[in-house]
């Protein structure tokens, strides 16, 4: 999802089984993860970037805990941006990945709120 916020952080995408999926980002979590018990807050030392971000943080703002929604919302764009526009079969192959239909309309919704989708 960072990068529907003009934040790249250098790693690939494809698409996996339930969604988009970086292996790279999740080898180094988890070698972060292994080696450290906290991890104080960062900043990015660009000021823009940093906004971008603080943005990113307001749109999953109350559902960063809500895999679920978070799944959807990541799937949703990747498709949007790498697949089709169409909301149909963007629909069909998120219902193909098993992830919860009911949350599909509420999750495009919110993407459309903020401009990420149309």
């Amino acid at each position: 999802m960072q990068h529907a916020f003009g934040i790249d952080l250098g790693y690939p995408y494809n698409w996996y089984i339930h969604g988009p999926y970086s292996p790279d980002l999740a080898r180094d979590a988890f070698a972060l993860v292994s080696e450290y018990d906290s991890v104080p807050a960062q900043r990015f030392k660009d000021v823009a970037l940093e906004e971008k971000f603080e943005s990113f943080k307001e749109f999953v703002k109350s559902h960063e805990q809500d895999y679920d929604w978070l799944a959807i919302a990541a799937s949703l764009f990747y498709l949007y941006r790498n697949k089709s526009k169409d909301q149909a079969y963007i629909f069909r192959t998120l219902s193909a990945k098993g992830l919860p239909e009911i949350r599909f309309v509420e999750v495009w919704k919110h993407l459309e709120k903020w401009g990420l989708v149309s």
